[in-house]
């Protein structure tokens, strides 16, 4: 039973001879190499923020909280609570985010 020599993870060195591996450190992020700037990252965060924004204007929860407590009764009231999005915060976040995209696409 002669098996070929296995180098780590049980790939054969030899069979791999010629390809990149993605775990070989050859394929590095370089600043300025076109992958994905944080830039570009931050302006489609900007874009996601604005839509989200723009569709559930506002963020809403309800939590339970005790109202009464005698010895085997107990009576529990749900609270709800707001944070209101107003529109202009995701008309700003979705311009901006769209105008750092352009001009992060012009410059490269």
């Amino acid at each position: 039973m002669d098996r070929p020599a296995t180098g780590a993870m049980g790939c054969n060195p030899t069979a791999a001879a010629g390809r990149v591996s993605p775990h070989s450190g050859a394929m590095r992020l370089r600043a300025g190499s076109g992958l994905m700037k944080s830039k570009t990252v931050f302006a489609f965060l900007l874009i996601a923020v604005g839509v989200i924004a723009f569709v559930y204007q506002g963020i809403s929860w309800t939590t339970r909280e005790k109202a009464v407590d005698l010895g085997p009764i107990e009576i529990t009231a749900e609270k709800s609570h707001n944070i209101p999005l107003p529109p202009i915060i995701g008309g700003v976040a979705l311009a901006l985010g769209i105008i750092m995209l352009v001009s992060s696409r012009k410059s490269a």
